[in-house]
C-alpha cells in the first residue's frame, strides 16, 4: 500500500473516531459515560499512533542531523583549543630560551672587557625582559583570541540548535492561534 493510501486511511479513521460514531446507540444513558470515556482512549490512541507513524522518522532525522552539527562543532572547537594550547608551549618554549641568549650575551660582554660591561649588561637585560614581555603579550593575546574564537563558535552551535528546534515545534496552525488569540485580547481590552 502506497504512503499515501495509508494517510488517507489513517485520517478517514481519525475523522470517523473524532466525530464520535457511537456503535450502540442503544445501551442506557448510564452507561453513555462509560462509552464516552471509552471512545475518548480509543481516539487519543488513534491520534498518538498516526502522529509516531507520521513523525517518527522525520524526527529521528532531524535529530540526528543536529547531533552530527554539534558533534562536529565540538571537534572543531577541540581542535582549535588544541592549537592554541601548542602555540602557548611554543611560546614558552621561546621564553625559556631566552635565559639561554642571556647567558650568551653575558660571556661575550666578559669577553669584551670590563668598561663596557655594565653598559651592555643592562642593555642586553632590557633586550631580554622586552623579548620576555613580548613573547608573554602574544602568547596571552593567541590564548584570548582563541578563547574568544572558540566561545563564538559555540555560542553560534548553540543559536543554530535552539533556532532549529524552535522554528521545527511551532507550526503555523500554532501561529494562527496565537494572532488569532491576541486579536482577541486586544479587541476585548479595546471595547
Amino acid at each position: 500500500m502506497s504512503r499515501a493510501v495509508k494517510i488517507t486511511l489513517m485520517g478517514l479513521a481519525l475523522g470517523l473516531a473524532l466525530i464520535g460514531l457511537d456503535p450502540l446507540p442503544a445501551f442506557a444513558a448510564g452507561m453513555r459515560k462509560y462509552w464516552d470515556v471509552a471512545w475518548s482512549l480509543i481516539n487519543f490512541g488513534i491520534v498518538v499512533y498516526i502522529l509516531y507513524r507520521l513523525l517518527k522518522e522525520p524526527l529521528i532525522a532531524f535529530f540526528g542531523k543536529k547531533r552530527q552539527e554539534v558533534e562536529k562543532g565540538l571537534a572543531d572547537a577541540e581542535t582549535q583549543a588544541e592549537s592554541a594550547a601548542q602555540e602557548l608551549a611554543a611560546m614558552k618554549t621561546k621564553t625559556a630560551n631566552v635565559q639561554e641568549e642571556l647567558d650568551r650575551i653575558t660571556g661575550l660582554l666578559e669577553e669584551r672587557g670590563a668598561g663596557d660591561r655594565e653598559k651592555i649588561v643592562a642593555e642586553a637585560e632590557a633586550r631580554a625582559r622586552q623579548i620576555v614581555e613580548r613573547a608573554e603579550l602574544d602568547a596571552q593575546r593567541r590564548l584570548r583570541e582563541a578563547t574568544k574564537s572558540l566561545k563564538d563558535e559555540v555560542v553560534e552551535q548553540a543559536l543554530g540548535l535552539a533556532q532549529h528546534r524552535l522554528s521545527a515545534l511551532i507550526t503555523t496552525q500554532d501561529q494562527d492561534r496565537l494572532v488569532k488569540s491576541y486579536l482577541e485580547e486586544i479587541s476585548r481590552l479595546a471595547g
